[in-house]
């Protein structure tokens, strides 16, 4: 690539240059090598005072992929606990980052038996929004037009925050996203969403779910798509109906909201987007008081084209579940991602669940992927054999991966806790990957959501 081109895909890969989403992801996709050295180039530099990297002989400036390997190890959350926890403890030395850390997010827990915590940057949501409000909207639309004329009921989930020793913010990634300027300024601002900000920033499970379920009744026949991020937390969201169904009829046929909504912000919007409704009211009651909720969406929501939520790895056993409840509904999975990085979307989000891949975009972060085998000499799946990284041009079909992600927070060289196929398309999506599941255990981001609403059902 001549140096005008390698100027112009830095300052698109940076969004420095706006280009529209589609020819953002083929630049991205088209030039996957080029583009993951302009990243590892731009995390070193930017981070070249950082005492991680230093301790390992990296002081930044560029360097190839192949002194960078040979210097930086691949660890495990434990080796970098010591460090995590000083800044925890208000340690303001340029640990991992030559930047401020932010925040900490929180991980659930599930894989180590405890939770972890991710030191972030203040702009390490701008990668979510990348994937998440400007990519996946224009894709969803190329695949079926008309989509921006309807509106949205997404149960979202948001826990309550805690802090460090030192003060320094402590939640969930999504949590961080939905409090984000990202998600309040851009992506919220260009979705026709029913929930409120109040709705969904609301940590008391009961009136969050409630209020967003009120709203989505109430503008029920305006809804093209729902979902959730997590297959789990909709279908609580379901049982939740079944359950409330009635409360819910009588603030819709009123115009009301019931008292057990006492968080004033929550009431507020609610209150400004109701209107008494006995038509719908009696339609939701009908519904849903014969017990039967086979098809239930297509019955309260008639013109949903699609569920949107994750149905890949450990989430396909509940597509059975979904597919009671919908009537047959599209499953749409549209992103990919862990609580260090979201990094992947589904370019053909109407694809079976089997067939779903995601197109990791090299512009978030720089990857690594670990080939994974079963061992061979006793013959035990769960023995695995761990060979040297290849980058992310290099992953070959069919095999699998985990995968090692370096953020521009400094947070570098994590082995996720998911399995990765490569995807066979391998000229259309270059990156292309399949989630696979080594495990039964859920995924740490998924695990918050079924927290939250266990208890609603």
């Amino acid at each position: 690539m001549e140096k005008e081109g390698r100027l112009r895909l830095r300052r698109i890969a940076m969004k420095e240059e706006e280009v529209g989403p589609l020819e953002f992801i083929e630049e991205m996709t088209s030039h996957v090598d080029e583009v993951q050295q302009m990243v590892l180039d731009d995390i070193l530099s930017t981070n070249a005072n950082a005492e991680y990297l230093q301790r390992h002989g990296i002081f930044g400036g560029s360097i190839d992929r192949k002194t960078f390997k040979s210097k930086l190890p691949i660890i495990e959350y434990e080796d970098i606990l010591p460090d995590i926890q000083r800044i925890a403890n208000g340690d303001h030395s340029p640990i991992f980052s030559a930047q401020p850390i932010s925040e900490l997010l929180i991980s659930s827990g599930t894989s180590g038996g405890e939770q972890k915590m991710i030191p972030v940057i203040a702009n390490h949501h701008e990668g979510i929004y990348t994937i998440f409000g400007w990519l996946i909207p224009t894709v969803m639309n190329k695949n079926m037009s008309g989509l921006d004329k309807g509106k949205v009921l997404f149960f979202f989930s948001t826990r309550t925050e805690t802090k460090s020793p030192a003060g320094i913010i402590m939640r969930p990634a999504l949590t961080s996203y939905y409090k984000s300027p990202q998600f309040l300024c851009k992506h919220y601002a260009n979705i026709n969403y029913t929930s409120s900000i109040p709705s969904i920033h609301c940590t008391d499970v009961f009136q969050s779910l409630y209020a967003q379920m009120l709203a989505g009744l109430a503008d029920r026949l305006a809804i093209f798509q729902i979902g959730s991020t997590f297959a789990p937390s909709f279908l609580q969201a379901i049982r939740f109906l079944k359950h409330h169904y009635q409360e819910l009829a009588v603030d819709i046929e009123h115009g009301t909201v019931n008292p057990q909504v006492t968080d004033t912000a929550v009431r507020a919007a609610l209150g400004n987007a109701l209107t008494p409704d006995p038509e719908n009211a009696e339609h939701i009651r009908k519904e849903c008081s014969s017990g039967d909720f086979q098809g239930i969406i297509r019955r309260i929501w008639p013109n949903t084209k699609f569920l949107n939520l994750v149905v890949t790895g450990s989430m396909a056993q509940y597509i059975p579940s979904l597919n009671f409840y919908s009537g047959d509904l599209p499953l749409v999975s549209t992103a990919y991602g862990s609580s260090e990085c979201f990094f992947g979307l589904n370019l053909y989000p109407f694809t079976k669940p089997e067939d779903i891949a995601y197109t990791i975009m090299p512009s978030v972060a720089y990857f690594e992927f670990l080939p994974i085998k079963p061992a061979d000499d006793i013959g035990q799946i769960s023995a695995m054999q761990v060979l040297d990284p290849v980058d992310l041009a290099h992953v070959e079909d069919g095999k699998e991966y985990e995968i090692i992600v370096t953020t521009y927070s400094g947070f570098s060289s994590s082995p996720s806790e998911r399995g990765l196929k490569r995807a066979a398309r391998t000229l259309e999506d270059p990156a292309a990957i399949f989630p696979c599941t080594r495990s039964d255990g859920f995924s740490e981001l998924c695990f918050y959501d079924i927290c939250k609403f266990e208890y609603c059902s």
